[in-house]
This record gives structure tokens, C-alpha cells and sequence, in this order.
């Protein structure tokens, strides 16, 4: 029998637990950069699935749009988020695809942030999907990749993405990498394996500077 976890005891615990991590940002003129090549300001922003938490506390309040899934664990999430203003878009390929579909368009047409694991909901870890990548090009925006890092953290590694759960009171670096624009063109598959690539080195890259901007390796 599973366990049923109320969604605001989740998002209590979750916002006492990252309200005490110090934050730097690097590189956000990207992001701002990013925002500009947009008619309406809309971007889409991508980092590992296991930076989730991470990714959520340095974005509170900060006109995001989170995608999740339509499942319990995305129920939960989707609870902390909207009470720390980062509005959801919940769906999936195979649930909720069209009514996600048209809140996404609601969001990108509004001047969001579309913020989202590139290698989520389940994995493979490391490795992005087509998706996220497809959004930016379909709707003619840029895609931002973000890396992150934690002067002190655990490893959570019976999770598949080996979840980053930062030590309370440490310091936490988000990187923002510079905004990519795809062609309007549908890419075919040797095109679309260069541009996942491409993203996963930058998504590296960019994590390895966030690290070294805190002092951890």
C-alpha cells in the first residue's frame, strides 16, 4: 500500500529545507538575453532531472512555468511550486497531452520561462529528449541550458538520476548558458542527434563552472 503524502506538508518541509541554501547566479544577462529574442519574452529552460530541487529554489517568483507530469509525484510537486510561484503545465505524451498542450501555449504566448528536466520524467539520466528542444523550435524561441551546483550535498543513488539533495545552509549555483535558436526547419534524425549533443556538452559545461564558482569540485 502506498503512502499518500499530503501535497502542502511536501511543499512546508521543501521550502524550510532550500530557504537556507545561499544562492549565487551566474551569467543570468544570458537568461535576459535570452528574453529579448522573443517577440514576447518567452524562453525555454532545461537542466538534469536530478537538480530539480535546485532548480525550483532559484526560480521562485520569477515568471516560470514548470512542466510535470500528470501523476501522484507530479501532484506533489505541482503543490510546492504554486505556493513558491512557479506555475505548472501538467502533462504528458500519454496523459493530458492536449489540455498541456494548450496551457503550454497559454504560457509561451504570456512571456514565460518554460523550465523543465530535459532528461525527465524517467530517464534515461544525462541524456535529453527531443522535446524541450522541439518546443523552442516549433514556437521560435530560444532555449536556455542551465547547470547547477551544490558546495555540499547527497546523492540520493537508488533514484535513476541519482537526486541532488543539497545540505542545509550551503551554497547552491545556478549557470545560465547562452540562448540557442533553432531554424523553423523540421530537423532529421542525424540533425537532431547533433543538437542533443551539442546541449548535453553545454549542460556539462555549464555545470562544471557552477561547481568551481562555489568551490567544489
Amino acid at each position: 500500500m502506498k503512502i499518500r503524502v499530503p501535497g502542502v506538508l511536501v511543499h512546508y518541509l521543501a521550502y524550510g529545507w532550500t530557504s537556507t541554501w545561499r544562492i549565487t547566479r551566474l551569467n543570468e544577462d544570458r537568461a535576459e538575453r535570452a528574453q529579448r529574442l522573443a517577440p514576447g519574452g518567452a524562453v525555454v529552460g532545461i537542466f538534469w532531472h536530478q537538480s530539480l530541487l535546485m532548480a525550483a529554489a532559484c526560480h521562485h517568483h520569477r515568471h516560470v512555468a514548470a512542466l510535470t507530469s500528470r501523476s501522484q509525484d507530479g501532484g506533489i510537486m505541482s503543490a510546492h511550486l504554486n505556493r513558491i510561484g512557479i506555475r505548472t503545465v501538467r502533462g504528458s505524451s500519454r496523459r493530458g497531452a492536449t489540455e498541456a498542450a494548450k496551457e503550454l501555449m497559454r504560457a509561451i504566448e504570456d512571456g514565460w520561462m518554460i523550465a523543465t528536466a530535459c532528461d525527465g520524467p524517467t530517464g534515461p539520466i544525462y541524456r535529453p529528449k527531443a522535446g524541450p528542444l522541439e518546443i523552442a523550435r516549433r514556437h521560435q524561441v530560444p532555449l536556455v541550458p542551465m547547470g547547477f551546483g551544490a558546495l555540499g550535498h547527497w546523492d540520493i543513488t537508488p533514484a535513476w538520476d541519482r537526486f541532488r539533495m543539497p545540505w542545509p545552509g550551503t551554497r547552491i549555483a545556478v549557470n545560465y548558458g547562452e540562448p540557442i535558436m533553432f531554424p523553423p526547419g523540421e530537423p532529421d534524425d542525424a540533425e537532431m542527434e547533433r543538437r542533443i549533443a551539442d546541449v548535453t556538452a553545454r549542460l556539462w559545461e555549464l555545470e562544471r563552472e557552477a561547481m568551481a564558482a562555489i568551490g567544489s569540485r
